[in-house]
């Protein structure tokens, strides 16, 4: 009996799937991983996924039928199928909200809505004035889409739909553009020597087209050529080529073709491994055979990637595909230009700085024939279609980045990686200098195989690191601005040597807030519950959560790395001196520009990187040796190879520590490992300082030995006391509401519920240190889980207890939010 019903996937956070009645016509073409159009609600359409095919007559009193196949061939393949049940299960999330993530946008053809004036039915209709408003944005002759409107017009566009003044009509928008470039080919009559003599002697007299003709004969060998590389290669205009089309002697074909180039050569051969990799690269093939993940621990600059390299040639050599995941963006395109040496057309890219359509030809390019077999991206490569998976490498295994926190679904790509890898029998490793806390456990507990590599490529030696007490600094006066005169001293003695020197201060623009030294007041976001941060350079009080800013008309002055805010009036106490507190690299930049005005120097943080073009830029400018220091925020530590590094210098790393997070210590070591890993990594030895007010801190002494088991040690300590993962499972529930008193009034009946089944293992409700972000009320509840416990249970009482509290008023307006594993 053929299948009456489909199960579908819309794009949108609902906790199920809709079923659909097949239409006849369409019952042969129907397959599970297929795109369709449904009718959703009243007149919405979206792209749904065909997820299951059966007979099972639904509850509805209607059941709609699909309005159209998009698709010749599935689009999902069963195990990503197979991922998004498991990711909804574990993460407590909607398959509509993995959907969003999990498929490129230009893949999900929208519902459009159009809004037309009647003329006509003005007569009989007195608008107000909003609605008079709206009218003549409308009264053009022209067409509008509904989005072009802000909310308060489309509330009036509504009611003027309701009595006729305006029609709405919706249509179907496809977000994806296939691209066609212009080819030249020749008439096929021409293809015989003497035709092709014949018409050389005819236009002999025309020497440009005859320029042009020979030029395509010699480059194109029988086969059509791009029309631009013609053009420039005869160097030739259009109107010549226009006139060989004209006499039907060349002829212009449209062809499909990829934004992203996948024709690059092999340049390079891959480089032997020295000993110790050698026995690193051994010890992991050993590992795969006994364990499904296997975690390289290497010091910062041990030559990690080139393994890597010599895996994913193994890898493709037995005909499987490699997927390589880095934490973000930037990294992508920089390893991206690295292994394309080595594997040229084999190897594809995916990451946020690609467009939509170059996103969508990825994944379009793996389901073809003729996949790529490696696969470099971020956390959102772990979707794409994979046919023949042999290995996840996860690059920087321990970084944040990795962890999705908004918008759902809340997952962390390194363990939804070490799942897909499973699905498929394929192995995983996993790569840093600084492992996270859990994944060492899970090396000692027998879960993963760990493989250690200890010594530096070339042998070069770990840099030196020295701390600087700056409280004594400060009582001795050897400090100019945020500058010890040792830092000093070692800068000076660094750029003498022909080096390069790297400053890291993790706060960007150039004060976390300005205050009022009268009254004490500190300008604070309207919509978030922090302090403005002050930028310099666009002169404007900046909120680094919803992007509010104040900009200033006025002219500051700077007096001893201080601001005085002249005629910026404070609202309290009227005083007009408001002055800048603490220092981020903005401040740091300028300080430098003034102890050191003679040497190039350069900033790099979210405010002069927002684009891969822009950090390419400062990148590629710093390792060419076009710049002789360069101040960063923690984009510096990550994974990027500087070769001539003297020295590195940390500004203030305390207020790395002080954070309300059990993770402050962990997060603090593996920063300021990666940051000093930055220097030495090919000559001599370098310099690390850093300047704190705490030298004999337990971190800073660890770091100093480089005593990463030490540092595993004591943190397992605190945690087992403290009852903290990798001794209990923690879940956070977060619940968000624009007025306080249900905010409140919600978290406290959610946790009272919870607290009656969970007992102990429920604490909370509280306020995060960040109560309030885009005028949004915050409050949070947080569980521990035992590990013998069954966790799907607790879950499932979980979202039980959010259900029920989500069926009462005014509860059911808050935003209760679920996150499984929360960093």
């Amino acid at each position: 009996m053929a299948n009456l019903f489909a199960d579908i996937i819309v794009p949108l956070p609902l906790s199920q799937t809709y079923t659909y009645s097949i239409p006849e016509n369409m019952k042969e073409q129907i397959a599970v991983g297929k795109r369709v159009i449904v009718n959703f609600g009243k007149s919405r359409f979206y792209t749904g996924i065909v997820t299951r095919l059966h007979n099972d007559i639904p509850s509805y009193d209607r059941i709609k039928p699909i309005t159209e196949i998009i698709d010749e061939k599935p689009i999902l393949i069963p195990q990503q199928l197979q991922l998004w049940y498991f990711m909804s299960a574990y993460y407590q999330t909607s398959l509509g909200d993995i959907y969003r993530v999990a498929l490129p946008s230009g893949f999900k053809i929208e519902n459009e809505s159009i809004v037309d004036l009647i003329p006509e039915k003005l007569e009989e209709y007195t608008p107000s004035r909003a609605e008079n408003n709206v009218i003549e944005l409308l009264n053009d002759g022209q067409s509008h889409k509904i989005n072009e409107f802000n909310t308060s017009q489309i509330k009036h566009i509504k009611h003027l739909i309701d009595v006729g003044i305006i029609a709405k009509t919706d249509k179907l928008n496809d977000n994806y553009k296939p691209k066609y470039t212009d080819f030249i080919a020749i008439n096929p009559i021409y293809a015989n020597s003497e035709k092709l003599t014949e018409l050389m002697l005819g236009i002999k007299r025309a020497k440009k087209q005859v320029e042009l003709l020979q030029c395509y004969i010699d480059i194109s060998k029988n086969q059509a050529i791009e029309k631009q590389t013609l053009l420039e290669k005869a160097n030739a205009s259009t109107a010549i080529l226009k006139q060989l089309t004209d006499k039907d002697i060349l002829r212009i074909e449209k062809r499909r073709c990829y934004r992203i180039d996948i024709t690059s050569e092999v340049e390079t051969e891959i480089h032997e491994l020295t000993e110790a990799q050698k026995v690193a690269y051994q010890q992991i093939k050993e590992g795969f055979t006994t364990h499904e993940s296997v975690l390289l621990h290497g010091v910062t600059a041990s030559g990690k990637t080139e393994i890597y390299i010599q895996l994913i040639k193994d890898t493709i050599a037995r005909g499987e595909q490699v997927l390589m995941l880095v934490p973000e963006a930037g990294l992508t395109q920089q390893l991206a230009n690295r292994m394309k040496q080595f594997f040229g057309g084999e190897m594809g890219i995916f990451h946020s700085f690609c467009s939509s359509y170059e996103r969508v030809e990825t994944y379009q390019h793996q389901l073809s024939d003729t996949p790529y077999n490696l696969i470099i991206g971020v956390k959102t490569s772990v979707f794409l279609p994979f046919k023949k998976l042999g290995l996840i490498i996860i690059d920087e295994e321990h970084d944040l980045g990795y962890k999705q926190i908004e918008p759902a679904p809340r997952y962390h790509a390194r363990d939804v990686a070490t799942y897909l890898a499973r699905l498929h029998k394929a192995k995983t490793l996993l790569g840093t200098a600084t492992p996270a806390v859990e994944t060492y456990a899970n090396c000692y507990s027998g879960k993963y195989k760990l493989v250690e590599l200890n010594e530096r490529y070339g042998k070069v030696a770990l840099p030196k690191i020295e701390l600087i007490n700056i409280k004594e600094c400060y009582r001795k006066k050897q400090m100019k601005g945020h500058f010890s005169l040792e830092m000093i001293e070692n800068i000076k003695s660094t750029i003498e040597k022909g080096q390069q020197v790297l400053l890291f201060q993790n706060r960007r623009g150039f004060s976390p807030y300005i205050k009022c030294p009268q009254c004490g007041y500190i300008p604070k976001c309207p919509n978030c519950d922090v302090s403005l941060t002050y930028h310099k350079h666009n002169n404007t009080l900046s909120c680094h959560y919803c992007g509010h800013t104040i900009s200033f008309d006025t002219k500051l002055e700077t007096r001893d790395t201080k601001l005085n805010f002249q005629l910026l009036q404070c609202p309290q106490c009227k005083d007009t001196q408001l002055t800048t507190q603490g220092f981020g690299t903005e401040q740091v930049e300028d300080e430098v520009r003034v102890l050191f005005p003679e040497l190039r120097v350069a900033r790099l943080d979210l405010d002069t990187s927002r684009s891969v073009k822009a950090f390419d830029s400062i990148i590629g400018a710093f390792q060419n040796g076009e710049i002789d220091i360069l101040i960063g925020t923690q984009m510096v530590t990550k994974g990027i190879d500087f070769e001539n590094i003297g020295l590195v210098g940390i500004l203030n790393a305390d207020n790395l520590l002080y954070h309300p997070d059990f993770r402050a210590t962990e997060r603090a070591y593996q920063m300021l490992v990666q940051v000093s890993g930055r220097t030495s990594r090919r000559t001599e030895q370098g310099k690390v300082l850093i300047q704190t007010y705490q030298p004999e801190h337990p971190i800073f002494q660890q770091i100093v030995k480089n005593d990463y088991k030490a540092f595993f040690s004591q943190d397992m300590l605190d945690r087992h006391a403290f009852h903290y993962p990798p001794y209990v499972k923690l879940m956070r529930i977060i619940v968000k509401h624009e007025d306080n008193t249900i905010c409140n009034r919600t978290a406290e009946l959610l946790a009272n519920k919870l607290k009656i089944q969970l007992r102990s293992r429920i604490l909370g409700p509280d306020t995060p240190s960040i109560a309030k972000i885009q005028n949004k009320y915050i409050r949070q509840i947080l569980v521990k889980i035992e590990i013998n416990a069954s966790i799907q249970q607790v879950k499932e009482i979980i979202r039980n207890e959010i259900q029920g509290v989500q069926l009462q008023k005014p509860y059911n307006t808050a935003n209760i939010q679920f996150d499984v594993d929360p960093i």
